[in-house]
Order: C-alpha cells, then sequence, then structure tokens
C-alpha cells in the first residue's frame, strides 16, 4: 500500500507542479502556424501507438515527440503538453487500454513500475525545454551585446547591418545615410576627461534617436562617429533632418562640472535610390559618397552639412 501511494504521488507532483510553476494565462493566445503543429501532432500519434501497439515499452513511445515538443516550444506549452500525456498514459494504464502487464490481474507492483517510469519519461522534456530556454535566453543577451553600443544605447555597426536586412525594409524605394562626426571631440577628452567623453557620446546619440524616431535607424561606427540610415521617398527629407540634427546640437549647451560646453557635428549626407540587391550594399554605396564629403566639411570649417547630391554645403 505504501508503495501504491508513493508512486501515485511521486507521479503525480513530477507532472503537476512544473505545470504550475510555470502556469501563466496569456493576454493574446499565439497563432500556430501549420509545421509548428508537427510536434504535437506527432505526441498524439505516439500515445495512439502506445495504444495499439501496447506492451511494457509502449509507455516511451512519447518521448521523442515530447523532447521535440521541448525544442521547439516553451516551457510554459511544454510542461502543460507533458502533464497531458503523463496523465492520459497514466489513465490508460490504470483502465488496461494500454496493456503492459504480463498476467492477471493487473497487481500493484506493475502499477508502481508503470507510474515511475511515466514520471521519469517527463521530467526528460521538462529539463531539455528550460535548457533551450536558458541557451536561447543566453543568445538573446548575446546578440544584443553584440548588436547595441553599450554606451549610447544605439545600434553597432554589425547591429545596423542585421537591421538593415529587415523585411519590413525591403520595400524601401529611396535611401538617405548620414555619416555625423562631433567637432574638436578629442579636445573633450583631453581637457575634461574620457568619463566627461562618454557623457558627451551619450546625450549626443539621445539627440540624434530623438529626431529620428522610428523613421530611421541609427548606430555608432566607432569613436566619436556615428550614422544614420533613413528610408525614405523625397531625398530633401534626410538632409532637412540632417541640418535639424546639427541645428539642435549647435543649439544645446551640455553641462559638465558646472562647466557649459557648446558641441557642433559635422553631418556629411549621401543619397540615392535603392536600387541593389540588398539594402546593406545601398548603404555602403552611400557610407562611401557621404565619406567623401568628410574631409571637406572639416577642411571647411566643421559644423556643416554636406552632400554631394546638390553640391555645397548647407552652413
Amino acid at each position: 500500500m505504501l508503495a501504491d501511494w508513493f508512486s501515485e504521488q511521486f507521479s503525480t507532483g513530477v507532472l503537476i507542479v512544473p505545470c504550475m510553476l510555470t502556469l501563466a494565462i496569456p493576454g493574446v493566445l499565439p497563432r500556430f502556424k501549420a509545421e509548428q503543429m508537427m510536434p504535437a501532432i506527432a505526441l498524439i500519434v505516439s500515445v495512439i501507438a502506445s495504444v495499439v501497439i501496447g506492451g511494457a515499452g509502449s509507455l516511451a513511445f512519447p518521448l521523442p515527440a515530447l523532447i521535440w515538443c521541448a525544442v521547439r516550444y516553451t516551457p510554459q506549452v511544454t510542461c502543460l503538453l507533458t502533464f497531458v500525456t503523463g496523465a492520459v498514459e497514466i489513465v490508460l494504464v490504470a483502465n488496461s487500454v494500454i496493456d503492459i502487464s504480463v498476467g492477471s490481474p493487473f497487481s500493484i507492483p506493475q502499477m508502481f513500475s508503470a507510474r515511475l517510469g511515466i514520471a521519469t519519461m517527463a521530467i526528460c522534456p521538462i529539463m531539455v525545454s528550460f535548457s533551450v530556454a536558458a541557451i536561447n535566453s543566453l543568445m538573446k543577451q548575446v546578440a544584443l551585446r553584440a548588436d547595441f553600443d553599450f554606451l549610447t544605447q544605439v545600434y553597432s555597426r554589425s547591429g545596423l547591418y542585421e537591421a538593415l536586412k529587415s523585411p519590413s525594409l525591403k520595400q524601401t524605394q529611396h535611401l538617405t545615410v548620414m555619416l555625423l562626426d562631433i567637432d574638436y571631440f578629442k579636445s573633450i577628452n583631453d581637457n575634461y576627461g574620457h568619463e566627461c567623453g562618454d557623457k558627451v557620446l551619450s546625450v549626443f546619440a539621445r539627440h540624434i534617436q530623438k529626431i529620428v524616431g522610428d523613421k530611421g535607424l541609427v548606430a555608432r561606427m566607432g569613436g566619436e562617429e556615428f550614422a544614420v540610415a533613413v528610408p525614405s521617398v523625397n531625398p530633401v527629407d534626410g538632409l532637412l533632418m540632417a541640418e535639424k540634427i546639427r541645428k539642435g546640437v549647435e543649439l544645446q549647451p551640455f553641462t559638465w562640472q558646472q562647466k557649459t560646453l557648446y558641441l557642433t557635428v559635422s553631418i556629411d549626407v549621401g543619397s540615392g535610390r535603392a536600387s541593389y540587391r540588398t539594402l546593406t550594399d545601398d548603404f555602403n554605396k552611400l557610407m562611401v559618397e557621404a565619406d567623401t564629403c568628410l574631409y571637406r566639411s572639416k577642411k571647411d570649417g566643421r559644423n556643416r552639412t554636406s552632400t554631394m547630391r546638390y553640391g555645397e554645403e548647407v552652413v
């Protein structure tokens, strides 16, 4: 009797506790595509196969399908499917629908073994599911660190290229690329220290992000150089945005340790139709165009917006 009670409580706990701990009521029910239903369909088929074939070994038939579910689904869904599968198998075994007995009547030791076997099987997909979830979380953190600049909270160079591959940008007809360089940034580091320089970069990035918003992508390319990619229909819009950024930086004083600093920025604009196979190719081409203007902007006194498309600077 003690063995029967223990096996019942143990199997029930293994099945129910993970399901209860991960229970969450979503605000919006997720939509599953047809290919995402394949692991669940395989699980149903494996349970049916257990009933048809029978025998003690049939209890393990759902295990491969459960592990497939653990790899493809969230821990919440996996725990729920594991609970349902385990409960169904226990009920089917208890009612001799799945025949694992070698003799009649069905004995307590056989039920003890069946319950522990089902509980042990249920642990495996749960362990796999949480391991996969932990790996996915770690991968997201690694990708976040690679794609975003920690100091300025904008895209890194590699993150910008990944963002340009987004399907939402495939219909882009025109692309404007801005290359922004903070004027005399080295003197800020030399005179006020690198901590002040880091603060300048952070404030400068927030200023750009505030103006660009969801109209484009902002990235720190390295040092004091930033890039902005703006998908647009009218090339003049990109030039006006660049000039708005430049004027905003010029008019906004920066305070550091009770000292007021005034920043300026040189912006070089490349603009053209999105005619290449990928948007990254267009970006590279326009970056070269914008970079060509950078030397001229610095030579002509900085604090200006330059573009090759209109033949002169907007001062």
